[in-house]
C-alpha cells in the first residue's frame, strides 16, 4: 500500500520540484540583474557627484570674476567722473581707461566661459541624474521579481514537503 501511495505521488513530488527549482533559479536571474543595475547607479551617482563638485568650482570662479569685474567697473566710473586738469593727467587717466577697459572684458570673458563649463556640468549632471532614476527603477523592479519568484519557491517547496510528510 505504501509503495502504491509513494508511485502514486512521485510525479507531483517530482514537479512540485521542478518549479521549486525553476522559481529558484529564476530568483537567481533577478539577484543578477538587480546588482548589475545597482552596480551602474553606484558609478553614475558618483560620476554625478564629481560633476557637481566641478559645477560648483565653476560657479565660485564666476562669483570671483563677477567681483573683480564690478571693482573694475566702479573704477571706471570713478576715472570717468574725474576732471583731468592737465594734459599730462588725460593722459594717464586715457591709459587707465584703456587698461581697466581691457581688464574689465577680460573679467566679463572668464564670467562667460566659467558659466558656460558650469552649465555643461549642470547638464551632464542632470543626464546622469536621469540615468540612475532609470537604473534605480529597473533594479527595483528586478528586485520585485526576486520576491515574487521566492514566494512562488517556497509555495513550491512548501508543498513539496507536505506531500512527503503525508
Amino acid at each position: 500500500q505504501v509503495q502504491k501511495n509513494l508511485t502514486k505521488l512521485r510525479p507531483k513530488l517530482q514537479e512540485e520540484m521542478r518549479l521549486r527549482n525553476e522559481f529558484n533559479q529564476a530568483a537567481q536571474r533577478a539577484v543578477k540583474k538587480r546588482n548589475k543595475f545597482n552596480s551602474k547607479v553606484k558609478v553614475l551617482d558618483l560620476e554625478a557627484k564629481e560633476l557637481q563638485a566641478e559645477r560648483n568650482s565653476h560657479n565660485q570662479s564666476v562669483r570671483k570674476y563677477k567681483k573683480k569685474r564690478k571693482q573694475i567697473t566702479n573704477e571706471l566710473r570713478e576715472i570717468k567722473k574725474k576732471v583731468a586738469q592737465s594734459s599730462d593727467e588725460q593722459k594717464i587717466n586715457g591709459r587707465k581707461l584703456i587698461d581697466l577697459n581691457k581688464a574689465h572684458d577680460e573679467a566679463h570673458e572668464n564670467v562667460q566661459n566659467e558659466a558656460n563649463l558650469a552649465q555643461e556640468k549642470h547638464d551632464l549632471m542632470l543626464e546622469k541624474n536621469t540615468q540612475t532614476n532609470e537604473l534605480r527603477i529597473q533594479a527595483n523592479d528586478a528586485h520585485r521579481q526576486l520576491r515574487q519568484s521566492k514566494q512562488k519557491a517556497d509555495l513550491h517547496h512548501k508543498r513539496y514537503i507536505i506531500i512527503t510528510v503525508c
